[in-house]
């Protein structure tokens, strides 16, 4: 895109760039499972999808970006080509919703998983995980099928009466309904999910008061990706529900932050699991050595060869040593 338009590149380089920041760090998480020997478990897969959708999301928001000419003043634009072609657009819309409503889900899902392999033998803590994520999936497939059957837009905001050859469809207001629910659905199962790791480090014994505020910490930070779910809803949910928009419409980036708080989630959901990466890191190799021959039977008994757990009660809290990275010897960290 030509440089005359700083901001238009800059939210080009969001979209673009923010799923590449993103694959660095699972592709560190995957590392650090291999460096400790553990077996690749559900909340790896699922993270792991949705960067695979994260990038595919790129396309599609790209054009949109192009068409719609984000990021540019409005009386800089040709006015007339300020509209797109919109046979092309409802087809780019079509593939957006596809692709972005499972990306957030799935990574709240990832860290559901995570917790589930600590947390599997305290009965309250498991059945509670578990309500959580049949709300994340119903939450989820619910308005990603809706969505589908968006009306085709037309110019002056109006759309077609019906779609997919003449299927009853969804209005403009009705797809902000959805829009809005999303994005309130994901900020609610962040408040969910955030007490637990909390109770969990709690049930630990051994854990120095160092590595149970450093688990915490490394949870918490999903607070920043409800904080721009926030954002975005207050500075997006006008425009979405009642087709109010700025005289200067055009030149805005909101369109890029539901893409930065994707892969910030994203990257936030491969922090707890890069915790034992960093303290190899920070260990001399005698301490390394000593440390995975005290984590290998942690890690078969948690992660095993698959994802399916029993409950092992007798040495509960040697099962959430993983957990918190700590072990007799590393206890300071």
């Amino acid at each position: 895109m030509p440089s005359s338009y700083p901001l238009q590149n800059l939210c080009l380089a969001v979209i673009a760039g923010t799923p590449s920041i993103a694959a660095c760090f699972v592709g560190l998480r995957l590392y650090a499972r291999r460096r400790a020997r553990i077996a690749l478990g559900w909340d790896d897969y699922l993270v792991i999808l949705a960067l695979a959708l994260s990038f595919g999301l790129i396309y599609p928001s790209v054009r949109h970006v192009i068409i719609w000419h984000v990021g540019i003043h409005i009386w800089e634009v040709d006015q007339y080509n300020l509209e797109p072609n919109y046979t092309e657009y409802h087809k780019i819309l079509i593939a957006y919703n596809l692709l972005y409503t499972p990306i957030l889900p799935l990574v709240k899902a990832s860290i559901i998983f995570l917790l589930l392999r600590a947390g599997w033998v305290i009965t309250p803590i498991r059945r509670t995980l578990y309500c959580i994520l049949a709300f994340v999936i119903g939450a989820c497939i619910g308005p990603w099928l809706a969505l589908i059957f968006l009306c085709p837009p037309l110019t002056g905001e109006t759309t077609e009466p019906t779609v997919f050859g003449g299927l009853s469809c969804l209005s403009h207001k009705q797809g902000g309904i959805i829009y809005v629910f999303l994005v309130t659905a994901n900020m609610f199962t962040d408040l969910l999910i955030l007490p637990i790791p909390s109770l969990l480090v709690y049930r630990i014994r051994n854990a120095s008061l160092q590595s149970r505020l450093t688990v915490i910490f490394s949870f918490a930070l999903s607070l920043g990706v409800t904080a721009m779910g926030a954002v975005r809803l207050k500075l997006n949910y006008q425009s979405i529900l009642y087709k109010h928009h700025e005289s200067d419409w055009t030149y805005t980036i909101v369109y890029c932050l539901s893409h930065a708080e994707n892969n910030v989630a994203i990257v936030i959901a491969c922090m707890p699991p890069l915790r034992s990466l960093i303290l190899r890191w920070t260990s001399n190799k005698d301490e390394e050595a000593l440390f995975r021959d005290q984590t290998d039977t942690i890690n078969r008994r948690i992660y095993g060869d698959s994802f399916h757990l029993r409950p092992m009660s007798a040495t509960d809290d040697t099962s959430k040593d993983q957990f918190t990275g700590t072990s007799k010897h590393n206890e300071g960290f």
